[in-house]
């Protein structure tokens, strides 16, 4: 016997947190009091990541600018499909 499943889910969340993109840039320089050595360039290269998609941005911009939009949640989707074979079964009728 062949299954086949598909399911397609849309989640709208409660929050504007999942992409930790919300407020506001933290000062790179509290990374700097805080940290050091790889910690310090990973929390710095990871506390920007916009120049990864354009390369117009600044690596890393003033602490207290904007981040994103605070006003809109966070949602996201998954598509999932199952294949599935069923081998040696034989179908009981009742």
């Amino acid at each position: 016997m062949l299954n086949l499943r598909t399911e397609f889910l849309y989640r709208i969340l409660s929050t504007d947190y999942l992409d930790d993109v919300s407020t506001k840039y933290i000062n790179p320089q509290v990374f700097a009091n805080h940290l050091s050595g790889t910690m310090l360039n990973d929390a710095l290269v990871l506390s920007d990541r916009r120049n990864k998609a354009s390369d117009a941005y600044p690596v890393n911009p003033d602490g207290g600018q904007i981040r994103g939009n605070p006003k809109n949640n966070d949602a996201y989707f998954t598509f999932n499909i199952k294949l599935g074979l069923t081998f040696g079964r034989e179908k009981i009728r009742h």
